[in-house]
């Protein structure tokens, strides 16, 4: 028996090397034996408006783990999926203000010397 808590966390798979025959409809009768999907994004290559070469999967993390395992080596199209959990996410996390902050920090030359650990500045 499961209990849903606000501790469960969902993990993102990035499921790349995809090609044309790699479609929503295709991708996600993959993933649902393993367990629902949470959320499916599929980002656009802005020079060319086409469907990237891969996608993000969101579930549970112990179906997103089985998922991972279940799927290695599975091939589309003869190209083999490279599957990837990118990170764990929090299952009541804001969705809208996790994807609103920054991925990256970066530090003026100034913070960044400052910054380390060992005294010794960045040059």
């Amino acid at each position: 028996m499961t209990n849903s808590s606000p501790e469960t966390t969902h993990h993102r798979i990035q499921v790349g090397n995809l090609g044309p025959g790699a479609t929503e409809p295709v991708l996600r009768g993959l993933f649902l034996p393993y367990g629902p999907i949470i959320s499916y994004d599929r980002p656009v290559d802005s020079g060319t408006g086409r469907p990237g070469r891969f996608v993000y999967i969101e579930m549970a993390s112990a179906d997103a783990a089985a998922a991972v395992a279940g799927l290695a080596g599975h091939e589309i199209g003869g190209k083999v999926l490279m599957l990837t959990a990118t990170e764990t996410v929090p299952e009541d996390a804001d969705r809208h203000a996790r994807s609103a902050q920054p991925r990256r920090t970066v530090l003026p030359p100034s913070t960044a010397a400052s910054a380390r650990a060992d005294g010794s500045s960045v040059l």
